[in-house]
């Protein structure tokens, strides 16, 4: 199996273990798509507005450590986790993966947070693991 086939079992085992999860992608923080499950419409979208979200969170911690370093290093800050939650649609939630890959799982508005992180963080973790052995 190639390593995108091997990172869609990984997002289909995640949907299917964990009732809470309506859908997963893996996606280039250029806002590509490297896999997904085919259980999110609008996958590109998706994926294109979790890489803006994602990037603008990582320019908000960067200003904020200047800010209170009072420091012009410009050293690259990574977002590891980042947890949106809508009125209406559930949360969203997204984890890095490598230096330019990050995991987007969408989930249900009841969703019980505490094994979703765990869930998403040990797929996350495998899917890490790939990536490091296909560099």
């Amino acid at each position: 199996m190639d390593r995108a086939g091997e990172i869609r079992r990984i997002i289909e085992e995640l949907i299917l273990e964990n009732s809470f999860v309506e859908g997963a992608l893996l996606a280039e923080k250029k806002g590509m798509i490297v896999a997904s499950s085919a259980h999110l419409e609008n996958f590109e979208v998706i994926a294109a507005s979790s890489a803006i979200t994602l990037g603008a969170g990582e320019q908000f911690f960067k200003k904020l450590i200047r800010a209170k370093e009072g420091s012009d290093d410009n050293s690259h800050e990574t977002v590891k986790e980042l947890l949106i939650e809508s009125t209406v649609g559930g949360y969203v939630l997204m984890m890095t993966t490598s230096e330019e890959t990050f995991l987007v799982v969408k989930t249900k508005k009841d969703a019980m947070l505490g094994m979703i992180f765990l869930d998403a963080r040990h797929a996350a973790n495998r899917i890490k693991k790939i990536l490091e052995r296909s560099k």
